[in-house]
Parts: C-alpha cells; structure tokens; sequence
C-alpha cells in the first residue's frame, strides 16, 4: 500500500503513522499518529494497490484529550472519491466504523476542510473470498430499469436550490456539499418528494441512498416511503448505512412520494419492479 497527506505538521506526524499496526497508541505523542497542520482541506490518503471487495473500514482518532480528539468531527470518508461515510464524534474512546458490505475499491481518502487531521489507525477489513451474489449488488448498480431516471420529481420545498432532480441524476455521492444530493426547506406540515412515472407500474423495492456527512441521520430517519396511497415502509435509520431499501410488495401506482416531519434531505432514488 502507499500512503499520503497533505500538509503533515512535521516528519514525526507523517502519513505511515495511521497505518503502522499499533492500533493501541493514539496519542501524536507517542509517534503512531498522523498530524497535519491548521489549514483549509486537509486530507490523509491510502491506495491499496488494486481492488478489494471491502467489509468495512476502522479508524481510530486521539484519545489523549477529549476536545483535540473531537477535531475530527464533521471530516468525511471516502473511496475511489465517493463519500461513504461521516465522522460523528461521540468520545475520544470510541471508533468510527464504516460498514460497506463487500463494496469494491481501491483508495481510502478522509478530508477535513478546516482545522487539524489527526488520525492514529486507519484498518481496511477486506474479504478476499467474497463473491457479489445478485441480490447483494447495491440498487444503483443493478442492470434492470430504474423507473426513477425516466420520472419527474417534484418537491414540496427546496433549499440552496438542491432540488428534487438531484434525487434522479444518477449520482449516489453522499456529501451535500458536492451538490448531488437533495434539501428540503422549512415546513411546519412536513416535506415531501414526488416521481411521477412514465406509466402506471408494479412497483417492488424502492431505495433511497442516505447522506452520510456530518448530521446526516436528520434528513431521512423516519421517512415514509409510499406508491401511490399505499405506504410501502418507514425507514429505520442505521449509521453508516449507505441505502435504504423499502418493499412496496408489487402495488400498483403511477408515482412514488417520500415524505417526512422535519426538513428532508437525501442523495439518490432508485426504483424498481416487482
């Protein structure tokens, strides 16, 4: 593997120090951590030299002081530079963990775009006998007809002007901020997004793919998946979970709404038949 980072602090905090097997270290001072310095965008990098089908990733912060530890709060984690995650610190002991359930890829970048970057272990759990199986293939991916990319989506709110279209453009990157991903605005009854489909259809699972930055949960959690009238599931909000899929059982229905209490904020749409 090969490691890099963008404005290490000095050569005693370099990029290697996050990935030198001492997972029981996290102090910069004692030598197994990597530091950068106080500026805009920092990023810590590791290429694993060809593809793997990933399990999950483990990173460990500082734990030798609570409020430098919490700096990396609000960086994000990315692979083959699609974000697959948030760092929502909780305490300096806990770990974050990312799970990808045998995605594949190549290049683990975690950026923050202020203040220091520091991070004492970086684990790639990868699973060398795991072979993609239909069903386990993410919804984006599969070969059969998205009937959302032929919709028109429509909105009860937009903020930013990060509009419903967003939901059907085909991009999946998690990260609001890289204008992919759809935001509601202030409703006190509620927001919705509507697809309208080309023609009455059996509508089977519905997916919806998560922002996962900072805070992310508060955009979908509790969202109502409905086809038509008929309320097809509620999603249930797990961390790190890059989608979420609804079964709407085969109902019949020319549109598909996804509505919610709160603002509502999500990065992609996937539709599928019975």
């Amino acid at each position: 593997k090969q490691w890099y980072q963008r404005r290490v602090r000095d050569s005693g905090y370099s990029a290697s120090r996050a990935v030198d097997n001492f997972p029981n270290s996290l102090s910069p001072r004692d030598g197994s951590c990597s530091h950068t310095e106080n500026r805009v965008l920092n990023t810590w990098t590791v290429d694993l030299l060809k593809e793997y089908y990933i399990d999950h990733i483990k990173v460990l912060g500082r734990n030798d002081n609570a409020n430098d530890a919490k700096r990396i709060d609000g960086s994000i984690i990315m692979l083959d530079n699609r974000t697959i995650g948030g760092f929502d610190f909780k305490n300096e002991n806990e770990p974050f963990i990312f799970p990808l359930n045998g995605m594949k890829g190549r290049e683990v970048k975690i950026l923050r775009e202020t203040q220091y970057l520091t991070i004492c272990e970086v684990i790639v759990m990868v699973n060398h006998d795991y072979e993609p199986s239909a069903g386990s293939i993410e919804p984006i991916l599969q070969t059969r007809p998205n009937l959302a990319s032929t919709s028109v989506a429509s909105s009860s709110t937009v903020h930013l002007n990060l509009g419903p279209q967003l939901l059907i453009d085909g991009n999946v990157d998690a990260d609001l901020t890289k204008g992919s991903c759809y935001h509601s605005g202030v409703s006190q009854n509620g927001n919705w997004v509507k697809f309208d489909l080309e023609e009455e259809s059996s509508i089977g699972h519905v997916a919806l793919y998560a922002r996962m930055d900072s805070d992310s949960y508060q955009g979908i959690a509790g969202a109502e998946v409905r086809a038509g009238d008929h309320l097809c599931g509620v999603v249930n909000y797990q961390p790190g979970h890059l989608f979420y899929r609804v079964n709407c059982d085969g109902e019949t229905a020319s549109s598909v709404t996804v509505t919610k209490l709160g603002w509502l904020s999500f990065c992609e749409i996937v539709i599928h038949t019975a």
